[in-house]
């Protein structure tokens, strides 16, 4: 007996990112403790609401995130790693029916956008003190 691969690529499945990632996954715990949230405030002064929709700047924060957290060498690869890893996906939110950015994309905000500006400290004390918060209580 043998099995065509081809069939196996090509299933169709109904299901959710939620239903593929594990209850004790790192991006799970994550999610459920710190509240990205305050990143569309600190950001809103560097958007505009002309021209083509932005990309969420939770997605944009999220990548290097997932860079530092799993150890990923480049935000190129980041980007590649979340194409393929549903965990990743899900934890900057996501879905399959939309493209991952472009690693370009968030090497232009990096250096344009938000460049020469501090909101990556303001990103990491805000997470940094969400934490603490947490182990103090």
């Amino acid at each position: 007996m043998f099995m065509n691969e081809d069939r196996l690529k090509d299933e169709f499945i109904l299901s959710t990112l939620n239903d593929f990632v594990p209850e004790e996954h790192l991006v799970r715990n994550i999610t459920k403790w710190v509240d990205f949230s305050f990143i569309y405030d600190l950001t809103k002064p560097y958007y505009s609401d002309k021209g083509r929709p932005a990309i969420d700047p939770l997605v944009l924060f999220k990548i290097p995130i997932i860079k530092s957290l799993f150890g990923i060498s480049s935000i190129q690869r980041t980007c590649e790693e979340i194409h393929v890893n549903v965990a990743y996906r899900w934890f900057i939110n996501l879905p399959f029916s939309e493209k991952i950015p472009d690693h370009s994309t968030y090497s232009k905000n990096y250096t344009q956008r938000f460049y020469q500006t501090d909101i990556y400290h303001q990103i990491f004390t805000n997470v940094l003190n969400q934490i603490i918060k947490l182990l103090c209580y």
